[in-house]
């Protein structure tokens, strides 16, 4: 479901998509977006295994003191 939203929507991110690896019908996805402010940097990870049924996401900020 998550994969199918990610290809189904425009992102402001990078998308992309592999081939699928024949067990599956389905290939792997990977979507990583950044969002920036004026002191701070917002990263977003999405990795999708459908071959192992598996979703790694991953968010991190980073910010500079004031």
């Amino acid at each position: 479901m998550v994969q199918q939203q990610l290809g189904a929507e425009q992102t402001e991110g990078l998308l992309h998509s592999f081939e699928s690896s024949g067990r599956m019908a389905l290939g792997a996805m990977s979507y990583v977006g950044i969002e920036t402010r004026s002191r701070s940097m917002r990263l977003q990870a999405i990795h999708t295994f459908p071959d192992d049924y598996a979703i790694v996401k991953v968010e991190s900020l980073f910010s500079l003191p004031d």
